[in-house]
């Protein structure tokens, strides 16, 4: 019988932490969730193995046993989270960290926003580049671009992939070829 190896997952759990645990809560922690997937493919090997060991040893009740604990181990703290947050979330102690800016249009919400925009674009109104100097360019007119795929209607009018694509290179967070655009969000 070949041992599983699961050291390559441990890597990926070391790594995660190692990369992660000093950040805190900045944009793009959400990205460790591989560790929770990771930590439960190990938690499964570990209780195979036992469940294998403790079934080959005729002791079947304990090998209930310990999977039930197991299951109750990774299920009853992640239900007791998730729990807490969602009340922390109903009663506004917690929010939703934001992504990037994205200026409102006055008592409009942000999809009623997004509308406006793909509206002025596909009229003619206003162009990327419009819309790159007060909105995060690259980020909302992948938004409204995607948002049109994804509804089926027309993308005429809005920007091509490739010159959203451009934007990114103009932003502030450009980090290859860059030609930044001094004032641009």
């Amino acid at each position: 019988m070949t041992r599983p190896r699961i050291w390559p997952w441990v890597v990926v759990i070391v790594m995660t932490l190692v990369v992660y645990a000093p950040s805190g809560n900045v944009p793009g922690v959400r990205r460790t969730v591989a560790l929770a997937v990771v930590a439960a493919l190990v938690l499964g090997v570990a209780v195979d193995l036992l469940a294998g060991a403790l079934a080959r040893g005729r002791r079947l009740v304990l090998t209930r046993v310990a999977v039930a604990a197991a299951a109750a181990a990774i299920l009853v703290p992640l239900g007791v989270g998730l729990a807490g947050w969602q009340n922390d979330f109903a009663r506004g102690a917690r929010t939703l960290s934001i992504d990037f800016p994205f200026p409102l249009r006055p008592g409009a919400s942000m999809p009623e926003t997004l509308d406006y925009l793909t509206d002025e674009l596909r009229s003619g109104r206003m162009d990327a580049e419009e819309i790159a100097a007060t909105w995060e360019g690259e980020r909302t007119l992948a938004i409204i671009r995607l948002l049109a795929e994804r509804r089926g209607e027309s993308t005429a009018g809005l920007p091509t992939a490739e010159e959203i694509t451009a934007l990114t290179f103009e932003g502030p967070r450009c980090y290859q070829q860059c030609t930044p655009v001094p004032g641009r969000p």
